[in-house]
């Protein structure tokens, strides 16, 4: 694995690095700004975490060709304004959590990306968020999680959604514009919508656990 921590400010260190065999940690950085660095990493066959970095940007740097293996978790950094992973995932063996990140202001990458094996989380965007990111998902095996993000106005990861093996729980997202679910089919776990302002459009499903 490869974990960065404390007092870094810069990554061109790691240029040389073109593949990971395990995890990638980028966690409790106080200066980095940017993932300047690991612009020629190519592959990474375990989790991508990028946590607690406060004053970390924009992750643009890191584009692997190849797909991450496993859960992808962006959590707690106070000023990052952009999430964009351009990799070529279809799907992710795991979790894919976008998390207490206040300053999000582009939501964006994951082109091809049409499956979560875990958890889908989207929380605690405070800024006006742009999301074009991650349009063709239509299947998420764990729960869809979109809470308390207060002037996020729409969602496209949202629009191809069909499956969902565990919980759908929409709350406190008071600018969402009307709320587009017409493609979701089949909830195994329990639909909570909460607070909506705004219409939801949303068709019974076929089936609900």
């Amino acid at each position: 694995d490869t974990t960065k921590t404390s007092n870094i400010n810069d990554l061109s260190g790691l240029n040389f690095i073109r593949e990971i065999q395990g995890s990638l940690s980028i966690k409790n950085n106080v200066l980095l700004t940017s993932l300047k660095g690991l612009e020629f990493v190519m592959k990474v066959t375990g989790d991508v975490e990028i946590d607690n970095n406060a004053k970390l940007i924009n992750i643009l740097a890191f584009k692997p060709k190849q797909p991450i293996g496993k859960s992808i978790t962006v959590t707690r950094n106070p000023v990052l304004e952009e999430v964009a992973f351009h990799t070529s995932n279809i799907e992710i063996n795991g979790d894919f959590i976008v998390k207490n990140n206040p300053s999000i202001k582009i939501f964006g990458g994951f082109q091809n990306l049409e499956k979560v094996k875990g958890d889908l989380i989207f929380h605690d965007m405070v800024g006006n968020v742009f999301s074009g990111g991650a349009a063709k998902i239509h299947t998420v095996k764990g729960n869809v999680s979109v809470q308390h993000n207060p002037n996020m106005t729409y969602l496209h990861i949202l629009r191809l959604l069909e499956y969902v093996g565990g919980d759908f729980i929409f709350r406190n997202n008071p600018k969402m514009g009307g709320i587009y679910i017409n493609s979701v089919k089949y909830i195994g776990g329990d639909l909570i919508l909460e607070d909506c302002e705004n219409d939801v459009y949303f068709p019974l499903p076929d089936s609900l656990g």
